[in-house]
């Protein structure tokens, strides 16, 4: 009676352990999912790709006056340049010497998502006067503030803590499974993490590529616009990066069914040979 007792609380330990792991892991990948998406290279190329995109076919002032400005800047004239009045950003002279003026200004917003991306929210009221640029641009750039060093920092230590207690949690499923459930029951909790983080992320891969933002107006200031620009160009590429992460999960969960079902059919073959 007392092992029968003991043998079902082990079970329900070991179901209980199952779902908190699942859910600790959700999280776990999720964080790592947004240190991804807020790691350097790719929130300023997609800060830099946005912002270019609201400014739409407007040139630049330097883009305007470019052969007066090589002049000058060549003559020595000139040590750097304020393409745009709002916004505090500089072009050197030693950068531009040379250059066209597709080259300026993707320098010119590399330079912009770079200084955004090191300061976060407060570097939109640091490098722009917003009583000089459109509402929707601000907008833009605030929720963009989010693709930032501060924010992938800050991610670190929830990252660490989640990740230390999902391998916590993982050994102690293991160690109240027995025999192939060591085996099936950690891979069968990845795929019930990895599963629906697939099937979510390609759901909005499907919205954020459907044709009707694209046709989303992206230079007006109007909400169309900001959601169109943010669909399309930030929230699609976000996806991408997040999708290998539950991919790897799902795919480790299959590697270990596929492992503990290929042991049970070796162990199977081996005890008929025995039994001849």
């Amino acid at each position: 009676m007392g092992q029968t007792t003991f043998s079902n609380r082990r079970v329900d330990l070991k179901w209980a352990t199952g779902v908190l792991l699942s859910l600790v892991l959700s999280i776990a990948l999720l964080i790592f999912a947004l240190q991804q998406v807020t790691s350097r290279d790719f929130a300023i190329e997609t800060i830099a790709k946005v912002v270019d995109i609201s400014f739409g076919s407007k040139k630049l002032p330097g883009e305007a006056r470019l052969d007066e400005l090589r002049t000058s800047l060549e003559n020595g004239e000139m040590r750097s340049f304020k393409p745009i009045a709002s916004i505090d950003i500089f072009i050197a002279r030693e950068d531009i010497v040379g250059q066209i003026a597709p080259d300026i200004r993707s320098m010119f917003f590399q330079q912009f998502a770079t200084r955004l991306y090191g300061q976060g929210a407060e570097g939109v009221t640091n490098i722009i006067d917003e009583t000089m640029v459109s509402s929707e641009l601000v907008t833009q750039l605030r929720l963009l503030s989010i693709l930032s060093e501060p924010t992938h920092r800050k991610l670190r230590t929830p990252f660490i803590g989640m990740t230390a207690a999902s391998l916590l949690l993982m050994i102690i499923l293991m160690r109240l499974s027995s025999g192939l459930g060591r085996l099936t029951n950690p891979g069968l909790t990845l795929i019930l993490v990895g599963l629906p983080g697939l099937v979510g992320l390609r759901l909005f891969k499907i919205i954020a590529e459907d044709p009707l933002w694209a046709k989303a107006p992206k230079h007006d200031a109007d909400i169309s616009g900001l959601v169109g620009t943010l669909t399309t160009n930030v929230a699609s590429p976000m996806i991408d990066q997040a999708y290998p992460i539950y991919a790897a999960a799902f795919a480790a969960g299959l590697a270990l069914l596929f492992t503990a079902g290929s042991t049970w059919l070796v162990t199977q073959i081996l005890r008929r040979q025995q039994h001849r």
